[in-house]
C-alpha cells in the first residue's frame, strides 16, 4: 500500500511500518511537494535505496534532517516503487 497526498503544512500520522517520501510535483525544487506513504521495507528496495544516496549532498551521509525529500518526478519515483513489489516477490519464489 503506498498512499499519495500534497504537503499542506499540516500534521498527519504515518502508520506503523511506514515512512514519508516527498518528491517535487515537476521535478524542480520550487514546485510544491508530493508525499508518499510507503511500506519502510521499500527502503530496502535496491534501486530506490540507490537512488536515496544518489540524492544526498553526501553519500557517506546516513541521517537526514528533516523529511525524505528526493529530486524527480512522481512519474521517476513511481517507477522505482513498481520496482520494489517485484523485486520482494521474485526473492520470495
Amino acid at each position: 500500500m503506498v498512499e499519495v497526498g500534497k504537503k499542506n503544512g499540516t500534521n498527519f500520522k504515518i502508520p506503523k511500518g511506514f515512512v514519508p517520501i516527498y518528491v517535487h510535483e515537476n521535478g524542480d525544487e520550487k514546485s510544491e511537494l508530493i508525499r508518499y506513504t510507503i511500506p519502510i521495507s521499500y527502503l530496502s528496495c535496491q534501486p530506490l535505496n540507490e537512488f536515496i544516496k544518489e540524492s544526498q549532498d553526501d553519500p557517506y551521509e546516513t541521517t537526514f534532517n528533516g523529511p525524505i525529500t528526493l529530486p524527480c518526478t512522481p512519474e521517476v519515483f513511481e517507477e522505482l516503487l513498481e520496482a520494489c513489489p517485484k523485486l520482494s516477490q521474485a526473492s520470495s519464489s
